[in-house]
């Protein structure tokens, strides 16, 4: 049995377990900021998500932990359906940065969940596609109608995504846009 499951007793986690699980897979510092004691931070709830940890997710909720967008992106930006699905049904609902974050972590299915429910900020999308690396979400975005491929030929080349820069240069991207030299024929 490993640490993430030998805390479970009856179904429930103790509550020294899951301080330690937080700490051990979350990267928290402060347990009692968790709601072990003193209340729940919403902020950790993008952490857990992020990671993928499902029954920390709901543990904190039943301690009163409610940023559902923040836990939304978190889930995104993981790849984890199954909790970007938790966070909609408890009430999340910015779409638009959830397709960002979806976008910027390749997932596709994730970004499919934010367009069903309402994302139509392509351009959105597609700076994280290009900052993220991600092909195919850049052209899912540019299908849907993303147009602004100077942003995402400069979130191509800041972060090293060649194929990505000449999608967008492809696409219409103006490589001088801000250059202060001329550009030599060859």
């Amino acid at each position: 049995m490993d640490s993430k499951t030998a805390g479970f007793i009856g179904g429930h986690l103790t509550t020294k377990v899951l301080a330690n699980l937080c700490m051990e897979y979350a990267d928290i510092k402060n347990p009692v900021e968790w709601g072990f004691g003193e209340g729940v931070r919403n902020a950790d709830m993008r952490k857990l998500c992020l990671h993928g940890h499902v029954e920390l997710v709901r543990s904190i909720i039943s301690k009163g932990a409610s940023d559902w967008n923040g836990g939304l992106y978190g889930a995104c930006k993981g790849g984890h359906i199954e909790l970007a699905r938790l966070m909609i049904a408890r009430g999340a609902n910015d779409w638009d940065m959830g397709l960002y974050e979806a976008c910027a972590g390749g997932h596709v299915e994730l970004a499919r969940l934010m367009i069903a429910h309402g994302a139509n900020d392509w351009n959105t999308g597609l700076y994280g596609a290009c900052a993220g690396g991600h092909i195919e979400l850049a052209r899912l975005m540019i299908d849907r109608g993303a147009d602004d491929w100077d942003m995402g030929l400069y979130e191509a080349c800041a972060n090293g995504h060649t194929e990505l820069a000449r999608l967008m240069v492809t696409s219409g991207a103006d490589v001088c846009e801000n250059c202060d030299r001329p550009v030599a024929d060859h």
